[in-house]
C-alpha cells in the first residue's frame, strides 16, 4: 500500500483535515505558514502523491481537465502552454495526451482519461475516422470541446474556417490573373477535406469559373504527408494548372521544391500557396509562401472559456447549448504567389 494523506498527517504532526487543505492549495487562515510548510515537507519526505480517481469519487469532482492532441502540423507548444496556463489560473491542472492524429491511440487516452475523473476534455481529433470519433465522445459524460475538430450540433468546437480560407486564398490568385486554380487533399481527411471542398465550390462558383475535377489533386495519408504525388498531379496536367491551394504550409514547400526540380518556376508558371503560417517554415523558405494565418492562441483560449462554463454549470440547470467558433483567416502574401509583395 502507498503512502497516504494520515501518514503525511502523523509525520507532520497534524490532523488529517488540515493535511487535506493544504496540499489542495486551500486556504484556511487557522493554518500557519509554518505548519503548512511542514506538512508539504513531510509529504515530500514520504513520496506521498494523492489519489486523484479516490480524490474525485468523494468530491464529484477533480479540478483536473484532460487534453488529447496530435502535434503533427497541428496545435503548437505554445497554443498548448497558454491552455495550460488559463486554466491554471481557474484552479485546473492539465493532463496531456498525443494521438499522433491516430482515432485509436486518440480513443485510449479519452477512455483513461475520462477514468481518472477528470472534470472536462479537450480534443483536437483526429482527422481520420470522424463517426467513429464522434459516438466515442458521445459516451462521455464530463463536457467536451473540441479544437479544430468537425463542426456538430452535439459539440462545442474552435476551429479554422477552412471554407472561408479557401475562398480567401482563390479570390487572391483569381486577383492574380489566375484561373486555373487546382486544391490539394489528402485522402480519407473527412470534414478537412469536406470544409476545404465546400470553400472552393463556393469561390469558384462566385467568381464564374468552373469546378474542374481534373483540378482535386489527391494524395496518400501518411504519418506525415507530403507533396509530391500533388507535384506529380500537376506535372502531369501541364497546362491545365496555374495555381495550386496546398493542404499546409509544409505541403507548400514540398510543391515548390518538387516543381522547381522539374524546371517549372514558382510563382512564374505556376502560383503556390500554403493553408497555415508556420513561423520557422513560410517567411524564410527559398520561395517565401503565400499561406493564411489562423489564430490557434485565440482558437485554445476560447475553447477553454466555453469548457470552463460547462465544467461549472450546476447540475441541476439545463445544459448550454453547442457552440462552433472560429476567428477570421488573416491572408500573408509573400512571394509564392506572385503578387510580388513580401510581408514578413
Amino acid at each position: 500500500m502507498g503512502i497516504t494523506i494520515k501518514d503525511v498527517a502523523r509525520e507532520a504532526g497534524v490532523s488529517v483535515s488540515t493535511v487535506s487543505v493544504v496540499l489542495r492549495g486551500a486556504k484556511n487562515p487557522f493554518i500557519s505558514q509554518g505548519t503548512a510548510e511542514r506538512v508539504r515537507a513531510a509529504a515530500k519526505a514520504l513520496g506521498y502523491r494523492p489519489n486523484l480517481a479516490a480524490r474525485s469519487l468523494r468530491a464529484k469532482y477533480s479540478h483536473t481537465v484532460g487534453m488529447v492532441t496530435h502535434i503533427t502540423r497541428g496545435l503548437s507548444a505554445r497554443t498548448i502552454a497558454e491552455i495550460e496556463l488559463l486554466l491554471r489560473n481557474h484552479g485546473y491542472d492539465l493532463l496531456l495526451g498525443f494521438s499522433d492524429n491516430t482515432p485509436e491511440r486518440e480513443w485510449r487516452y479519452i477512455d483513461k482519461l475520462y477514468g481518472v475523473r477528470v472534470d472536462g476534455l479537450l480534443i483536437a481529433p483526429s482527422r481520420y475516422k470522424e463517426e467513429e470519433s464522434l459516438e466515442h465522445y458521445r459516451a462521455i459524460l464530463a463536457p467536451i470541446v473540441l479544437i479544430d475538430g468537425p463542426e456538430n450540433p452535439d459539440f462545442c468546437c474552435t476551429k479554422k474556417d477552412r471554407a472561408a480560407g479557401i475562398g480567401i486564398l482563390l479570390r487572391h490568385l483569381h486577383g492574380l490573373g489566375r484561373r486555373k486554380v487546382a486544391l490539394s487533399l489528402v485522402r480519407d481527411m473527412g470534414y478537412g477535406n469536406r470544409e476545404r471542398l465546400e470553400g472552393y465550390r463556393q469561390a469558384l462558383g462566385a467568381l464564374g469559373l468552373p469546378c474542374d475535377e481534373r483540378r482535386l489533386l489527391w494524395c496518400t495519408p501518411a504519418p506525415i504527408v507530403n507533396g509530391s504525388e500533388v507535384v506529380t498531379g500537376i506535372l502531369e496536367r501541364r497546362g491545365e494548372i496555374d495555381a495550386v491551394i496546398c493542404s499546409d504550409d509544409f505541403m507548400a514547400a514540398d510543391v515548390i521544391t518538387g516543381l522547381r526540380a522539374a524546371g517549372v518556376d514558382v510563382p512564374g508558371d505556376v502560383s503556390v500557396v500554403g493553408f497555415f503560417d508556420n513561423p520557422n517554415l513560410s517567411a524564410s523558405f527559398e520561395v517565401p509562401i503565400t499561406t493564411l494565418r489562423h489564430d490557434f492562441i485565440a482558437m485554445g483560449r476560447k475553447a477553454c472559456e466555453l469548457l470552463l462554463e460547462r465544467m461549472k454549470r450546476p447540475a441541476n440547470e439545463e445544459p448550454l447549448p453547442a457552440v462552433t467558433w472560429s476567428p477570421v483567416p488573416e491572408l500573408v502574401v509573400r512571394e509564392s504567389c506572385g503578387a510580388g509583395v513580401l510581408h514578413a
